[in-house]
């Protein structure tokens, strides 16, 4: 934001008006002390190279005037991506077993325009992925792994999403049994 203040006087004494102008066009006007006040809050979408012309007109009641000028240079800020849709749900506690494979799948966009985006899939820090879909194939053993998403801009700005997910070690196993199973055993 940026406030503009004029201070006027009039050798008469008369109700100064004060009309505000961007560019040519009029965005504010009235009387009084708080007139004399206008504050420019620019747009994401007004930065770029060419400057705004803010101008001020005073004018007394006998219709004479004054006018003053600036030239605002409103610069481009790099916005970062926003997150749309997640899947899996963040926060949830999410567990795995062994060998399974879980989907994960990440929607975003970038405010600022004609901003493309990019993605980096992460387990524990060690990048796996460069699309906005990942599937994590659960290793064997148990623990918990951190499964990350960073979604950058252009310009460098990103966002990081983070799910835990902990793993269920597989139950146990049975490799052999004496006597063998599936046949009837008779006891005398």
């Amino acid at each position: 934001n940026q406030t503009f203040v004029i201070v006027a006087d009039s050798a008469a004494p008369t109700t100064l008006r004060y009309v505000w102008q961007m560019n040519g066009k009029k965005v504010f006007s009235g009387t009084g002390k708080e007139a004399a006040t206008w504050t420019y809050r620019p747009d994401f979408d007004e930065g770029g190279e060419q400057p705004k012309a803010v101008e001020v007109i005073v004018t007394d009641e006998g219709q004479q005037s004054v006018r003053k000028n600036w030239k605002v240079q409103v610069r481009n800020i790099n916005r970062a991506p926003r997150l749309l849709t997640t899947s899996p749900q963040p926060g949830k506690p999410l567990t795995a077993r062994a060998g399974e494979i879980k989907e994960f799948a990440i929607e975003a966009s970038d405010p600022d325009k004609d901003d493309r985006l990019a993605y980096v899939w992460s387990v524990d820090g060690k990048e796996v992925a460069q699309e906005n879909r990942w599937q994590f194939h659960v290793p064997p053993g148990g623990g918990t792994h951190t499964v990350s998403v960073a979604v950058s801009d252009q310009g460098g700005a990103k966002i990081q999403q983070d799910w835990l997910v902990s793993l269920k070690s597989l139950p146990p196993t049975i490799t052999k049994t004496m006597p063998a199973s599936g046949k009837e055993v008779v006891v005398e």
